[in-house]
């Protein structure tokens, strides 16, 4: 039986600048596959699929659709051609509906007499969403919808188009468990109706549960495409990094001596109606884990602690005195810093360098003391030991990958050189090597005496760097794990649930 491809590009070459994204690239799809695309950070992936829709304009290379050549000069052509792309980025807009939201842009065939049929839009958004195994209610306002369901009407409007072929790029990036098994759903509904998918992803379990065929990038180009069902979970790993991928990729811990030291301790605290009576303490070099389904409470519970809202009820000290803090910057003087869930919306100043943004912090409280010297100083050290790529520290901080950006908001915390460091899903969205590199800095900082509050749905990650866990069910702790060593997963979800 002879297979067809639906869409080929080969030896594609993209450079932005100085810094080369893609390098002699390739990648075939079939007709009706679900085909993961996977990689490093910075490896390539993302750019690919954005040359594949026109995004950005390649410099060498060529593409083929159904055998014949084909080159989009934009988004428009790409769709036109059958081929359609949904964004990491959300691209939703709170001031339409859910219904005009899904055909954005095609909205002129519903309207009459310069007013948008209701009824007609709402009956054809509904089928759409049908389509993609989605049936909440398109008269409802945006503000219903959570993240998941927002990208999956983001996959309800590619669809809209009527692709062949959809790119999806780190659609589950930052979906809770839910919203990734609705757009894996989705994505299995459209490879039923005979459209080819093409996802970026990091995680290895969506590639093992839901793909076809996987293609592995590293620096820009194609190293290998395999058959799924040929292929585990190691060699992928060994492929995307160059080299084998421990088993065990958290640093060992050291082992704590005794101590009644308490740095930070929270007492029956609530916050908003998220969290409630959370008594906890840390002391310095702990790493504490917080664990928790998604909307279980543990972004609040760090904000709080990070000053970014406010105690309702309860009490807080830190270093023996009494915390009321008012304001994140309160927080940073009294040596407390927060990595947020959102890196991009919270964490940098996207036009920024990436200098900038790692010596950003601690410009407030000591701009006069800091050089342009001292600042490069500084970058360089934190590019080199959590292993920024980077083509110059002068580089805008957008040009770097997700997982790149993740370690420049690390390293301006680092750069505080903090007592208290909380943080929120820190690798969300990273891949196994760079994880590599952020687990041994968050190691190497807790073994230097910082305290160490880590909130996150990854539980492999949680078992794997904290002293203890404390477990969060609906705003309130369920269980405390001392012997973390000693727990599997399932110990840990037993108390979520």
């Amino acid at each position: 039986m002879k297979i067809s491809n639906i869409w080929t590009a080969d030896g594609v070459h993209k450079s932005f600048g100085a810094s080369k994204a893609l390098s002699s690239a390739h990648l075939s799809l079939r007709t009706g596959e679900i085909h993961a695309l996977v990689g490093e950070n910075g490896a390539g992936k993302s750019t690919l699929s954005k040359v594949a829709v026109g995004v950005y304009q390649i410099d060498e290379g060529t593409f083929e659709l159904d055998g014949l050549p084909f080159i989009p000069t934009s988004i428009l052509g790409a769709a036109r051609a059958g081929i359609g792309l949904v964004f990491q980025e959300q691209s939703t807009s709170s001031s339409l509906t859910i219904a005009e939201n899904i055909f954005i842009n095609d909205l002129r065939k519903f309207r009459v007499r310069g007013l948008i049929n209701r009824k007609k839009i709402e009956a054809a958004a509904s089928v759409q969403l049908k389509s993609v195994g989605a049936d909440f209610d398109v008269s409802s306002d945006m503000a219903t919808l959570d993240v998941g369901q927002k990208k999956i009407l983001e996959v309800a409007r590619a669809l809209a188009q009527n692709p062949r072929l959809i790119f999806m790029d780190e659609v589950t990036a930052f979906l809770d468990s839910r919203g990734r098994e609705l757009v894996l759903k989705a994505m299995q509904n459209l490879k039923e109706q005979g459209i080819t998918v093409c996802f970026v992803t990091h995680h290895m379990d969506e590639v093992f549960k839901i793909a076809d065929r996987v293609t592995v990038m590293r620096d820009g180009k194609t190293i290998q495409t395999l058959e799924v069902d040929e292929t585990d979970r190691s060699e992928l790993e060994r492929l995307m990094v160059g080299r084998e991928v421990a088993s065990h990729m958290y640093p060992p811990k050291e082992k704590k001596p005794a101590t009644t030291e308490t740095l930070l301790e929270l007492s029956n605290i609530s916050v908003e109606d998220r969290i409630n009576g959370v008594t906890l303490s840390v002391a310095p070099g702990e790493i504490i884990g917080i664990a928790g389904l998604a909307g279980c409470g543990g972004n609040i519970l760090l904000k709080a602690i990070g000053g970014d809202l406010p105690v309702k009820n309860g009490g807080m000290k830190c270093c023996d005195g009494d915390y009321h803090p008012e304001s994140p910057r309160d927080a940073i003087e009294l040596g407390i810093a927060y990595l947020p869930g959102e890196r991009d919306l919270e964490g940098l100043l996207s036009m920024f360098s990436v200098r900038e943004n790692i010596s950003l912090a601690i410009l407030p409280a000591t701009f006069s003391h800091v050089s342009a010297a001292a600042e490069t100083t500084l970058s360089k050290q934190y590019v080199d030991e959590l292993k920024i790529k980077t083509h110059s520290i002068e580089s805008q901080v957008d040009t770097l990958s997700g997982g790149n950006r993740q370690k420049v908001v690390l390293s301006k915390l680092l750069a505080l050189n903090p007592k208290l460091l909380l943080l929120d899903n820190p690798t969300r969205g990273v891949d196994v090597g760079a994880r590599e590199h952020i687990y041994q800095s968050i190691t190497d900082a807790a073994h230097a005496g910082m305290a160490i509050i880590l909130y996150s749905e990854d539980l492999p990650e949680l078992l794997g760097l904290s002293d203890r866990i404390l477990v969060l069910r609906h705003g309130a702790i369920s269980k405390e794990f001392r012997n973390v060593s000693e727990i599997a997963e399932n110990d840990v979800i037993t108390f979520m649930l």
